[in-house]
Parts: structure tokens; C-alpha cells; sequence
């Protein structure tokens, strides 16, 4: 099961580790709206929260191939992946820049729906 949220704060970090705790096999991805200056500061969030034991590392997430099986990922306990709008920030605070790993589809559905547009994770 994958759940992504647009919007980091929409949840509280306190419902995260709750719902880690209630599914064992929960995938959570996030891409925060990225407007922190201050360094280390959106990273310091998910310490401070508790939240980093979750953590899917960015050195595991690969540029090229296949991703780690899910079981794998169960496994390690590393089932949250955040993402970020802000390329400084994979550097500098092990969070994943987003257009490294996605890529933006946009599809026409219909005539009255003009379009839409996802993101998909880049394999």
C-alpha cells in the first residue's frame, strides 16, 4: 500500500508513526511544499518528529534500475520516502530532489476533462 500526501502538512507526524505502527507493510510518500531557508531545517523536522527511523535513505534509491522490493523495504523498516522541490537539499540534507526520481505525465482523458497531471517515480 502507497499513500502519497502533496502536502507535509496536512498530517501530523504523530499520525505517521501511528499508522507505521498500525500497517506493518505501509509505504508512505511525501513531497512537502518546500519553503524552509533555515538549514537542515525540514530535515531536522523528521528527527525532531521521530520519524527518520522510517526513513528510506537516498543512497538506496536508484538513479538507475530496478527499486528495492517492497518486502525489502518492509524489512529494513524503511517505508517513508520524502521527496523535495529543492536540488541543494539532497546534498545537503539527504532528502530526495524529486525531479532526479520522477518525471510529470500529463494525459487527456476526455473532451470535458482537459487534462491532469501525475507524478510517476522514475524506474
Amino acid at each position: 500500500m502507497i499513500i502519497l500526501f502533496s502536502h507535509f502538512f496536512l498530517i501530523s507526524h504523530n499520525q505517521i508513526s501511528r499508522k507505521f505502527s498500525q500497517i506493518l507493510t505501509l509505504i508512505i510518500t511525501l513531497i512537502p511544499d518546500y519553503y524552509v531557508k533555515t538549514p537542515k531545517g525540514l530535515i531536522r523536522v523528521f528527527i525532531e518528529a521521530g520519524l527518520v527511523k522510517f526513513w528510506f535513505p537516498v543512497t538506496r534509491i536508484p538513479k538507475i534500475g530496478d527499486w528495492p522490493l517492497v518486502s525489502d523495504m518492509v524489512a529494513k523498516n524503511q517505508r517513508l520516502l520524502v521527496f523535495t522541490s529543492r536540488k541543494s537539499k539532497e546534498q545537503s540534507e539527504g532528502i530526495a530532489y524529486q525531479w532526479n526520481y520522477m518525471v510529470e505525465n500529463e494525459c487527456k482523458i476526455s473532451p470535458t476533462i482537459k487534462s491532469f497531471l501525475f507524478f510517476t517515480l522514475a524506474f
